[in-house]
């Protein structure tokens, strides 16, 4: 990937230039895996109990990274339990 750097005065990096054909090609690759929209729209209301859902799973996760499974294993058990 061919990135260029912005920086302030004294040297310090302060931002990141993607050529417009990569960037659209990562937003592809997030989308494929489901990822969360880099920017978020106005329209997107999220309630607080999920939000607090996800949280507490996350934290669960960080302290049992072992109980994690992959999305084809996730979406398998799914499947499974939807017959």
């Amino acid at each position: 990937m061919h990135v260029q750097y912005l920086m302030d005065d004294k040297g310090k990096k302060t931002a990141v230039q993607v050529p417009l054909k990569e960037w659209e090609k990562l937003q592809k690759e997030l989308k494929k895996l489901d990822a969360i929209e880099l920017v978020a729209s106005d329209d997107t209301d999220i309630p607080d109990w999920q939000k607090k859902e996800v949280r507490s799973r996350l934290k669960e996760l960080k302290k049992n990274p072992s109980k994690a499974i992959s999305l084809s294993t996730a979406q398998k058990k799914i499947k499974q339990l939807s017959k």
